[in-house]
């Protein structure tokens, strides 16, 4: 089958890629945050921002947030990408990190291109984070460096400097034993702005008449070079009512061109400096770092229920916690969980498009079905510390009957040997009969305790 070629090759104006990548620390004190964040980035720039004030975008309802922001430089620095080695673009990098009065947080890797690209260029940019081969070196260094290694590097310095300040572990997931920072163990989440000229973007969004497998090819972050062009058709066209192609438009305007996938997200404006791009832009970008940080968390927390589930229970019927550490251990679980419910993006979809990213969201990152299997498993731990407790007062009054029985044999046993010594007295001092039938009466007893003792022997062999 012939493919069919656009008018004119698929050219930006400029280019922005948000590389995001996410984490968890334990609950945060905001105020202490700040400061040691400060100071552990002295040399770079601090801005205390608001997300609901980003854009000038005013959501339905304005409610104050608890959360820590840095930029890691003052201003943008000029970095080149390169690719295995060899000379590559010049890129404005800059660096952010947000985090939450809960521990979710985001680390945010931007770079800029104010230059025309090819659509070889951008699916290469888009792939910065999926492969080592794609690295930074800043203009004034001689290393370059993956993406990750500069996500492990700052996390590094900013953990370090709270463990030094406070003298406490904060990274949740790696000291709980979850992922090894030291390795790359995730992928960042890619959000694409291309500013398009106004031919070329009237014919991709405007008439919708070409450029869909370029556009799709960037937000899917095709691996191989001209696999875009055999994208097949059915992806670039919308089902009904779902936005399962990820190529129909979220936004309600003409004017911007916004699209959601499992891997990235794209938008895509002729003017990023007007409206609707100019206020819904940094709101786009904060409703996915949200959507980013709750993935993350209900991921990490779900494998961190799974291993606590089996722990606890193997240590406590190996009898190395009691009732009291079991539950200590499944309140402190409970704490350590319940922040993670807590849902800001709840109430700042603001505008009918943004509902749409929100939802899109949900369903990509599954984040519902991660919330439910989370919630189940708390449960589950309720239902562990009933069980065992339950247990363990049917064994107490096992062993509580297990005495008496055991008390109560050594009594009988006890009576029939006293009323044998009182019947040989009685026998001794001539008072024959009465001896008699004191000796008698210690002997049924004892042969009454020894067919009790039997009986109960057979009912412990049956068992």
């Amino acid at each position: 089958m012939a493919i069919e070629e656009p008018f004119k090759e698929f050219r930006c104006t400029s280019a922005s890629f948000y590389f995001l990548y996410s984490f968890v620390f334990d609950k945060i004190n905001i105020n202490e945050g700040n400061e040691i964040i400060k100071k552990a980035l002295e040399d770079g720039g601090y801005s205390p921002n608001f997300p609901q004030e980003k854009g000038n975008f005013v959501p339905y309802l304005k409610i104050n947030e608890q959360f820590i922001e840095f930029d890691f430089f003052p201003e943008a620095k000029r970095a080149n990408i390169i690719k295995e080695n060899r000379s590559g673009k010049i890129g404005l990098i800059e660096k952010n990190i947000l985090i939450h009065r809960t521990g979710t947080g985001v680390y945010t890797i931007k770079i800029t291109f104010n230059e025309s690209l090819k659509i070889e260029e951008l699916i290469d940019f888009a792939l910065l984070g999926e492969e080592e081969t794609y690295q930074i070196k800043y203009t004034e260094s001689t290393n370059a460096k993956p993406l990750f290694e500069l996500f492990s590097e700052d996390m590094k310095l900013i953990t370090e400097s709270w463990e030094s300040e406070k003298k406490e572990k904060i990274w949740f997931e790696k000291n709980q034993g979850l992922v090894n920072p030291n390795v790359r163990y995730q992928t960042p989440f890619v959000c694409t702005e291309l500013e398009l000229p106004d031919d070329i973007y009237k014919e991709a969004v405007i008439t919708s008449a070409g450029y869909k497998k370029e556009i799709a090819a960037i937000l899917f972050r095709v691996k191989e070079e001209d696999d875009w062009k055999y994208i097949d058709e059915s992806y670039l066209s919308k089902y009904e009512d779902t936005y399962d192609t990820k190529l129909a438009n979220m936004h309600l305007h003409t004017k911007l061109f916004v699209s959601f996938h499992t891997r990235s997200c794209i938008s895509i404006f002729s003017n990023k400096k007007v409206a609707p791009a100019i206020y819904f832009l940094p709101a786009l970008l904060d409703t996915i770092q949200l959507l980013r940080c709750r993935w993350h968390s209900y991921v990490i927390y779900n494998k961190y229920l799974d291993d606590m589930l089996r722990q606890l229970y193997d240590d406590y019927i190996n009898e190395k916690s009691n009732i009291t550490q079991l539950l200590e251990s499944i309140i402190s679980i409970r704490e350590d969980l319940s922040s993670s419910l807590e849902d800001p993006i709840t109430w700042r979809r603001a505008s009918g498009s943004l509902g749409g990213v929100y939802e899109e969201g949900l369903k990509r990152f599954r984040i519902e079905s991660l919330e439910r299997l989370m919630i189940e498993k708390m449960d589950m731990l309720d239902r562990l510390f009933e069980n065992i407790k339950e247990y363990g007062l049917r064994q107490n009054i096992e062993q509580i009957n297990k005495q008496k029985k055991k008390w109560s044999g050594m009594i009988w046993l006890f009576i029939s040997f006293l009323l044998f010594l009182l019947g040989v007295w009685f026998i001794l001092k001539k008072v024959i009969l009465l001896g008699f039938l004191i000796l008698g009466l210690g002997t049924l007893l004892f042969i009454l305790w020894s067919i009790k003792r039997e009986h109960s022997e057979e009912k412990k062999f049956q068992k």
